[in-house]
């Protein structure tokens, strides 16, 4: 029964990454439709502002910008139980920190950078397990205009070449893609994602 149930968790939240990521790519699209261009806009609450404006229920949770209040409010939402992607819960920080945290109709955390103008989501709001590359996803605008899940093209200006899979890593592009991270032909929802 334990392996019904993980197994069911692994898909409920697989498929709620691939739903996320496919209602991203068709926001940026209608952005595009408009000539808005998410790469070019430096300012992260206009970024967040215009990109929320595409999604059903869009508010505001939290509105203060500040890394310090965007850490210290994801902790208080989460009941102090942000993760790393290994379980670990020791100085965990969340990739996003700049641009407030907002939430859409069905209940998704988003949360944005400023410099490097990344966008994350908790694709299944505060319900746990509230851990990078299980429920929380990286993703950023590209110079050509598309939506690619963190960590996706090695020459990107945003990867991190960190020689390690360490707690900081969000995994987003092997779990876009169902990839196992470190083990050739295996993959990420079925063989590497433990619950």
């Amino acid at each position: 029964m334990p392996t019904l149930i993980a197994q069911h968790r692994k898909k409920a939240l697989q498929t709620a990454l691939l739903k996320t990521y496919s209602e991203l790519q068709q926001a940026n699209l209608r952005l595009l439709a408009d000539d808005e261009h998410l790469y070019e806009i430096d300012s992260v609450d206009e970024r967040r502002d215009l990109l929320m404006k595409e999604f059903k229920g869009y508010s505001l949770v939290v509105g203060d910008s500040s890394w310090q209040t965007i850490a210290i409010n994801l902790h208080k939402l989460y009941n102090g139980d942000l993760k790393g992607h290994n379980g670990e819960t020791e100085n965990i920080h969340p990739v996003c920190d700049n641009g407030g945290i907002s939430t859409d109709s069905i209940g998704r955390l988003w949360l944005f950078n400023d410099s490097d103008k990344q966008i994350c989501v908790d694709v299944n709001g505060v319900k746990g397990p509230n851990r990078y590359g299980y429920d929380y996803f990286v993703f950023y605008p590209t110079k050509d205009d598309k939506i690619a899940p963190h960590y996706s093209d090695k020459n990107s200006e945003w990867f991190i070449d960190d020689g390690s899979l360490t707690n900081y890593s969000d995994y987003t592009f092997y779990a876009v893609t169902d990839q196992h991270p470190t083990e050739k032909g295996k993959t990420y929802w079925g063989d590497y994602i433990k619950f």
